[in-house]
């Protein structure tokens, strides 16, 4: 408890050692729960959160390289069937992705596509968090289009999108469908700036004004 009021307190004001203080007390909870720990899986993702922000302020490549070792783990005690294991799926990726953007792995975004995949075939259409997976996964496809240009990779993060923003009609809170219409927007506009496809731009104008509504 100690630890994640100190992390809130690093996130409004950015006093370092707090963040250190509660990296240490994560550790020090962790070490207290055996690898049949009913909540070892949630200690170990409180350590990952907590390095993998520390690494978001020094950069240093030990925290996001351990992070991830660690959400692995988690993911590891979260088998099939588990109620959180798309959780830890969705952290895994993010970890990956955070280290791609830092190092360039390329083969961490490929998994990280991997991992969002699986989370979102368990938290199918009807969910209440299968909206922000396609969200998160069209993100991504476009991240490594921009870095490989596989025609594929936007075709399908447009297409996300659009079934993103159909699930979140105009009777949806004006902030979701704002940032609906806005992701769709910079996917086309992605689209354009690669393809030359006058239809995606000018869709992606129609969009921005959509926009301006909410």
């Amino acid at each position: 408890m100690l630890a994640y009021f100190l992390c809130a307190r690093y996130e409004r004001c950015g006093g370092i050692d707090d963040l250190e203080r509660a990296i240490m007390l994560y550790r020090s909870t962790l070490e207290l729960r055996s690898e049949d720990h009913p909540d070892r899986a949630s200690s170990l993702g409180s350590l990952e959160n907590s390095l993998q922000t520390r690494f978001e302020h020094s950069g240093r490549p030990e925290d996001i390289d351990e992070a991830i070792i660690l959400e692995r783990a988690a993911l590891e005690l979260r088998p099939e069937g588990h109620q959180k294991r798309s959780l830890s799926l969705c952290n895994l990726a993010s970890s990956l992705q955070t280290r791609f953007e830092q190092i360039g792995w390329l083969e961490d975004l490929d998994e990280a596509i991997i991992l969002e995949r699986a989370a979102l075939v368990l938290q199918p259409a009807g969910h209440p968090a299968h909206s922000l997976l396609l969200g998160n996964l069209a993100s991504t496809l476009e991240t490594r289009f921009e870095h490989c240009g596989g025609a594929e990779d936007i075709e399908e993060a447009i297409a996300l999108e659009r079934i993103t923003l159909m699930l979140r009609p105009e009777t949806h809170p004006g902030r979701s469908l704002s940032l609906s219409l806005g992701n769709l927007a910079n996917s086309l506009q992605t689209c354009f700036v690669h393809c030359c496809g006058m239809e995606d731009i000018e869709e992606a104008i129609t969009l921005g004004r959509a926009v301006l509504v909410f």
